[in-house]
């Protein structure tokens, strides 16, 4: 009798509870981070894969891929949790930043051709001048020379 070589959908599902296993040893996981081998057993192929998700290492918006190095595997439910707590915080932190910086930075700044192009240096420091105070604000740096703080000799800050 000849045997069929097992399908993609099911050397997944079986590189997955390989996965999840290991995990869960390794790091000490409580046991809702894996699927028993009872339960496991009674499933197919396609429920197997369908309990687990994908994230994302570096999300697209900072330029990752779906290469397989930048994926991990955990269950829905986790990675749910996962999301919730982690990538959507940092995803919109980066869409407000980016929100922000446009605003303090017109896209039209360079022309084709024609004088604008002798002015990019100076607009390019001014954009800057106007990002840095935007992101740090009317706030000197500790000790500074703005700063009502000074640094004597020894090290102690002082008032000035």
């Amino acid at each position: 009798m000849t045997r069929r070589h097992p399908n993609l959908a099911e050397k997944l599902a079986c590189v997955t509870l390989e996965l999840l296993e290991l995990r869960f040893k390794l790091y000490h996981l409580p046991p809702e981070y894996r699927i028993p081998y009872k339960v496991a057993r009674t499933m197919t192929a396609k429920e197997i894969n369908a309990r687990v998700r994908f994230d994302h290492g570096v999300h697209a918006i900072w330029g990752g891929d779906c290469h397989p190095t930048n994926l991990t595997a955990r269950l829905v439910a986790l990675s749910r949790e996962h999301t919730r707590k982690v990538d959507v915080p940092q995803i919109t932190k980066v869409k407000r930043i980016a929100r922000k910086r446009d605003k303090l930075m017109p896209i039209d700044v360079t022309g084709a051709l024609g004088d604008e192009l002798n002015h990019t240096a100076d607009a390019r420091r001014t954009r800057m001048a106007q990002l840095r105070k935007a992101v740090l604000g009317n706030r000197p740096m500790p000790c500074a020379r703005k700063s009502k703080y000074k640094r004597t000799m020894r090290g102690k800050t002082v008032l000035r």
